[in-house]
């Protein structure tokens, strides 16, 4: 599904108007949110019906401030929730397994406004679906971004962006909540999905992304901001992203990064001395047994009961691994402000979704090329490839 949102400063105007449906001929989107449109005319009707999306919500705008509307095309449900003079907050189905919370929003620019109209982004933490915040949140997260405002302080970011961050890592606390779940369950599918690329799978660890890379994240995010403000930094302006850790913060990371590379080599040794039990005396004599009497049947609950052990391990592993991801996400976003705990919430997304994307293509060509080939009626494989490896990166 594509998303297009747009703070077009004015919808009726013929370069506006011109402008849009090129972007809609460009990029097909199935959803379009237009803020600050500046219209409670008609007119703004008329000229909607003539962009072929049979479904839109316009809330007017107040003596030419403001005003929103959102476009949708069919075969996609949107039922709207509220609706404020900054926000459209709506459930989205796509007839699918997929449905989410949305909240189509434009932050007031207005410092004795912007606390208000943030209300409804905050009411958002009562919803337990995914949730989907999309607009012009008209928050600063570099000063150089306006010239007219000042950078704000740690106060206005904690009220701002903590309940967004908390969002975020409450989804995280979720995921690893109903993986533990999964886990007891059925460890093996859960250590080996079907919904990863091969590509995620060569760099995961032990059903999951590794610790330390998030330490890696920080520090090579925090070097490509601290290249792109080298000028601000030289004359000595703070530029309040990653680029700017002070002193005492990557004191504190490196702590956390040692701590965590120690857990984390413990667990891979775990992990190491389980996998030889695959060759302990009792794998060992009932490959030999079913080698034996190949021709006969083998009491299920003999093998059960043998490996039943071997899974009970992996799961136990698994929760130590899971339970040490947590707390190294809960760690470093401790010891950053708000603004750069967004920054690095942002870039572990990008990077997951990206690396998700570009393993999922490569498998996807592979298959195809497989199908076309002499790999026709080998059955579906995750890039054609009949290999299986655990992990998934989080959600």
């Amino acid at each position: 599904m594509r998303t297009l949102t747009w703070n077009c400063r004015g919808y009726c105007n013929t370069n506006t108007i011109r402008h849009l449906k090129d972007l809609i001929a460009t990029n097909n989107p199935d959803i379009i949110f237009f803020s600050k449109t500046k219209s409670s005319d008609p007119q703004l009707n008329t000229s909607l019906l003539r962009l072929n999306y049979p479904n839109h919500l316009v809330i007017p705008a107040n003596n030419k401030a403001g005003g929103l509307c959102l476009l949708w095309k069919g075969g996609i449900s949107i039922t709207t929730i509220s609706t404020t003079y900054n926000s459209i907050t709506a459930h989205i189905n796509l007839h699918t397994n997929h449905h989410w919370i949305a909240c189509f929003f434009y932050g007031s620019p207005y410092k004795p406004c912007k606390d208000k109209s943030w209300e409804p982004i905050r009411a958002l933490s009562s919803f337990n679906s995914p949730i989907l915040i999309i607009g012009d949140l008209n928050v600063i997260l570099d000063p150089e971004e306006s010239s007219t405002e000042t950078k704000p302080s740690r106060d206005e970011q904690e009220r701002v962006l903590r309940p967004l961050i908390d969002r975020v890592v409450q989804h995280y606390e979720d995921y690893y909540r109903t993986k533990t779940i999964s886990g007891k369950q059925d460890v093996l599918s859960v250590l080996s999905p079907s919904w990863t690329s091969t590509l995620e799978d060569a760099f995961l660890w032990i059903g999951g992304w590794r610790p330390s890379m998030a330490f890696h994240l920080l520090y090579s995010k925090s070097g490509l901001q601290m290249e792109s403000k080298l000028a601000e930094i030289i004359r000595g302006l703070g530029t309040g992203d990653l680029g700017d850790l002070s002193p005492s913060q990557l004191v504190s990371v490196d702590e956390l990064q040692r701590k965590t590379i120690k857990e984390e080599r413990n667990i891979t040794e775990k992990m190491a001395k389980h996998q030889e039990t695959v060759a302990d005396t009792s794998m060992v004599e009932l490959s030999h047994i079913m080698t034996e009497f190949q021709n006969r049947e083998i009491d299920d609950e003999r093998v059960n009961s043998t490996l039943g052990p071997k899974k009970e391990g992996l799961q136990k592993i698994l929760e130590g691994a899971d339970d040490l991801r947590l707390r190294t996400l809960n760690g470093v976003i401790s010891i950053l402000t708000p603004i750069q705990a967004v920054h690095f919430l942002i870039a572990a997304a990008e990077l997951h979704l990206r690396i998700h994307d570009w393993g999922k293509k490569k498998d996807a060509a592979q298959n195809h090329a497989n199908s076309t080939g002499a790999g026709a009626g080998a059955g579906h494989t995750k890039g054609g490839i009949q290999h299986r490896a655990p992990g998934q990166l989080p959600q």
